[in-house]
């Protein structure tokens, strides 16, 4: 099990551990994490920091499912002043969430450590930016694009089989362009053209993941399993969706998950602790029987 990652800088981070989201998008489904102008990304980056994300992810173009692409340039300027300015305030990992390889190549240039690609870096020109970069690189399963993924997904087979030979696929290919093991953080993609029970299945068998001997990040802030699960209705506040995320995370948190990437960050660290430290007490307690 990875319990730990290094990163160029020096920097390690012990697992589990937290991944901020700042949306530097005008149409993203969460009520926070967006931010209108480049001060307010950078001041509630900041404030995330403070609340215990050890990781800062930024994007700048939307994936929620029917989201359509945006321009590089249009990219561009929602996170280059951004990263820009975070990287000069703050030495917290810096994560940029993005597509497009001149993003990645941008923000390796301004002192990202991380490309968190949820096509799985599909883009020739993406695998040979990975080839060149020591960056650590999230390499997402989504099927099919944003725009139609959530058009009535199917898999054939059980959905962790395809998505465990995905993988295997992926990080063979990866690794064939020159792509260190040790850079790849694997994600499953919670929500990438997938029905609800598809996830609700990739949660309970995420162990199966365990096998890669990677980093795995998941995503399940807020998303529209928790509304499924809770049964929510449309009209309910985003926010309500929050017990519902406590209790996956607790979930792949058990089955061996280390990068939990949420909008809830301050409660998530807190549950994460909470449940670490019992952890920790149950083991001292048992060994004294």
């Amino acid at each position: 099990m990875v319990t730990l990652l290094k990163f160029l800088k020096g920097t390690q981070l012990t697992l589990p551990t937290i991944m901020g989201v700042v949306n530097c998008t005008p149409d993203s489904f969460s009520e926070n994490g967006v931010v209108k102008t480049v001060d307010m990304a950078v001041s509630y980056a900041l404030e995330l920091i403070e609340e215990g994300a050890s990781i800062i992810d930024i994007g700048g173009e939307s994936t929620r499912p029917g989201a359509k692409s945006i321009s590089t340039e249009e990219e561009r300027a929602r996170i280059e002043p951004v990263l820009n300015i975070l990287r000069k305030k703050t030495q917290a990992i810096i994560s940029i969430d993005t597509q497009k390889p001149e993003i990645m190549k941008i923000a390796q240039e301004l002192g990202a450590d991380i490309i968190n690609d949820v096509s799985g870096f599909a883009n020739l020109e993406s695998i040979n930016f990975a080839k060149q970069t020591k960056l650590h690189l999230i390499v997402s399963h989504m099927q099919g694009t944003p725009i139609s993924m959530q058009y009535n997904p199917q898999y054939s087979g059980h959905v962790i089989n395809v998505i465990k030979s995905y993988f295997t696929h992926t990080i063979q290919k990866l690794e064939e362009a020159g792509v260190s093991r040790n850079q790849i953080i694997i994600d499953p993609g919670i929500g990438f053209g997938k029905t609800f029970d598809h996830n609700m299945q990739i949660i309970t068998n995420i162990n199966e993941l365990m096998s890669f001997d990677l980093p795995i990040c998941i995503g399940l802030s807020r998303k529209s399993l928790n509304k499924t699960l809770l049964q929510l209705s449309n009209n309910d506040p985003i926010a309500h969706r929050l017990p519902s995320t406590l209790l996956l995370t607790q979930v792949s948190l058990a089955q061996g998950a280390g990068i939990f990437r949420t909008h809830d960050v301050g409660v998530t660290k807190r549950w994460i602790t909470a449940i670490e430290e019992y952890k920790m007490w149950f083991n001292k307690s048992n060994q004294q029987l």
